[in-house]
């Protein structure tokens, strides 16, 4: 999940990967570890609050941002370093991307 809005350019709120293609939903409150095995088993990335897993959207007073999510079909998988960043993700799996779905909301205080 990004904002393209951020003031500062692209901002990473969550990189969530290795998920399995059986996979139908994610329950709330995924915890903030690296390597998830139960209710899911699937790594997560470092986000731009300098933390693993998800923040929240949180645009300044009086805006509105566009956040994306993005799910990709991959026809490798790449081997991803520990603490992956945004940067290293996209060049990780730019070779083998198949397919992708997203879902973009608007999101303001």
């Amino acid at each position: 999940m990004d904002d393209p809005d951020a003031p500062g350019g692209v901002f990473t709120h969550w990189i969530l990967y290795d998920l399995s293609p059986e996979l139908r939903n994610l329950d709330e409150e995924v915890p903030p570890r690296q390597t998830l095995n139960t209710p899911i088993n699937a790594k997560q990335g470092m986000n731009d609050f300098g933390r693993i897993g998800y923040g929240g959207p949180c645009p300044p007073q009086g805006e509105t941002h566009t956040y994306r999510f993005r799910l990709f079909a991959l026809n490798a998988n790449p081997n991803f370093p520990s603490e992956v960043t945004r940067v290293t993700f996209f060049e990780a799996i730019e070779a083998n991307v198949i397919a992708e779905a997203r879902l973009t909301g608007v999101f303001g205080r």
